[in-house]
């Protein structure tokens, strides 16, 4: 729910009040790799050597974006895909990687947890978070907060840590894990991030893969279809994947398993 103040004095305090609650859970421990070994390879060797062949195959770079959306299934299944995105903004230099997780582990989870601790570790070494803007994204609403049992499983930020890695090794990153479930919040918390961010150089990053499970050829159609209404704004976004849902082939359970990320970056970009 949105933080209304009526005075700057209401505002302050409300504030006040998250930073103190967000102090209470800092400091979080450095995050450990869960999927390493499973999803990519845990020998940091050959986990580079893979990202970097994934890269050297990827589709050139278009124009620079503001975000990307990136699928997060062993790279066995999706790493080429995932390089893909990576690789349009290969050459660029940011100074905040935003990555956007979505929750497959926590059921009733109904927020954004946003990482608390001082790192992302994966076999390449610790990805850094930037401590202080992940703390001012806490404060900006109440429903902005660090539960740590939504991030001890969960792999759909984790498999896009390497990538940031290797093409920007010194550049921190914050993460969070959306679990929001209506276009408003949604757009709300892109909002809230955008204007946080505004005076950055920032690469926003979605964790999504597409449709879960009909047949290959269905797939494809439905797939398509998605990525055409990722281009109609948020709220039409929703409805058209609700009517694709109903309407679907058969086996089809999900059209977008991120799509809370994918709204988020959708109203981000769209601010910036």
């Amino acid at each position: 729910m949105r933080r209304r103040c009526g005075t700057a004095t209401a505002r302050l305090l409300a504030v006040a009040v998250c930073l103190a609650w967000a102090s209470a859970a800092w400091p979080a421990p450095v995050r450990r790799p869960v999927v390493a070994g499973s999803f990519y390879p845990d020998d940091p060797a050959r986990l580079r050597g893979a990202v970097e062949a994934f890269l050297a195959s990827a589709r050139p770079a278009g124009q620079q974006p503001l975000a990307l959306i990136a699928p997060h299934a062993g790279y066995i299944y999706s790493g080429q895909i995932a390089a893909d995105a990576w690789n349009q903004v290969r050459g660029h230099a940011y100074d905040l990687i935003v990555i956007l997780g979505t929750n497959h582990t926590t059921p009733g989870f109904t927020g954004v947890s946003v990482y608390a601790g001082s790192g992302y570790r994966t076999p390449l070494g610790t990805a850094a978070v930037d401590v202080e803007t992940s703390r001012e994204l806490m404060s900006l609403d109440d429903d902005y907060g660090f539960t740590p049992a939504v991030h001890a499983r969960e792999h759909s930020i984790e498999v896009q840590v390497p990538f940031a890695q290797v093409l920007f090794p010194d550049t921190p990153l914050l993460a969070a894990i959306v679990g929001l479930h209506d276009p408003e919040s949604c757009e709300a918390f892109g909002h809230a991030l955008a204007d946080l961010l505004r005076d950055r150089e920032v690469l926003i990053v979605a964790s999504s893969d597409l449709s879960h499970y009909p047949h290959r050829d269905d797939a494809e159609e439905v797939d398509r279809r998605t990525l055409e209404a990722m281009g109609s704004g948020v709220r039409s976004f929703f409805d058209r994947l609700r009517r694709l849902e109903r309407e679907g082939p058969p086996g089809l359970a999900t059209c977008a398993c991120g799509e809370a990320p994918v709204m988020a970056a959708m109203a981000a970009a769209a601010r910036l």
